[in-house]
């Protein structure tokens, strides 16, 4: 920065409006669902009918309004949702999983013990396998 040059204070730099992809927030976002018809329809309709009209025309171009945000809120979360279910990993499967092994590792030597602790292990794995398996198939 030159000397003739005023010193741009903080507060009025331009900011950023990059979202976490980088891009643009604006340009991130999916089309408006109320055409510029609309508001041009909605300008002339009050134009011809009048201050008498203009809270109706108001209140009807504003639910247009109101119900397109809905619609683009409502497909927003449900995009989140899917991402979400697609990388976040299963809660717990690692505590299940530890917790299986010493389980397991527990009964079989519990077994070891008896004359015939050979199927009670079996049993007990199999048990564990099951569980294990229904956890990682539930939705």
């Amino acid at each position: 920065m030159s000397s003739d040059e005023p010193a741009v204070p903080p507060s009025s730099r331009p900011v950023s409006l990059a979202g976490a992809s980088g891009a643009p927030y604006k340009s991130a976002m999916s089309a408006p669902g109320i055409p510029r018809d609309d508001l041009m329809a909605a300008v002339r309709a009050r134009d011809e009918l009048g201050r008498e009209s203009e809270r109706e025309v108001v209140d009807a171009f504003l639910d247009r309004v109101g119900a397109a945000i809905d619609a683009r809120v409502d497909e927003r979360l449900a995009q989140r949702t899917e991402q979400r279910r697609e990388r976040a990993p299963s809660r717990g499967t690692v505590p299940l999983a530890l917790g299986s092994m010493g389980i397991g590792i527990a009964v079989t030597g519990a077994a070891s013990g008896l004359s015939d602790g050979e199927p009670v292990a079996i049993v007990a794995w199999l048990v564990i396998a099951a569980i294990n398996i229904a956890h990682a198939l539930r939705p």
